[in-house]
């Protein structure tokens, strides 16, 4: 399991919560970094469902990002991860497949002419 504390900035949007949209990306990035750490590959994203359980109120508080490995087979990682506020209460999980890539086929795919 892997896990990081974020103090997000106040959002430009008006509101008291953090985009869902944000919650995704910080879901995406927590299991793609775990694959790396401990997997010592890259990988991309295959697929990623998410469950919006409650708001993310973000005014000047913590909000926790875990990440647990279920399954590593062939180039297929599956992960769960999970958006906590600061009192703990889960307010957004995901699950998603991983596709691990070969080293030189991942710089390939990053390096632009």
């Amino acid at each position: 399991m892997t896990g990081a504390q974020i103090l997000p900035c106040h959002p430009d949007h008006g509101q008291d919560s953090l985009h869902g949209a944000i919650q995704m990306g910080l879901l995406d990035e927590i299991m793609g970094w775990a694959c790396y750490a401990f997997i010592k590959e890259m990988a991309v994203t295959s697929d990623l469902s998410v469950k919006f359980h409650r708001p993310t109120y973000i005014s000047n508080e913590k909000i926790t990002v875990i990440c647990r490995i279920t399954s590593n087979r062939g180039s297929k990682v599956h992960m769960e991860a999970s958006l906590f506020n600061s009192k703990g209460e889960r307010c957004t999980s995901g699950e998603g497949t991983y596709h691990i890539l070969p080293e030189e086929k991942y710089y390939k795919s990053i390096i632009t002419s």
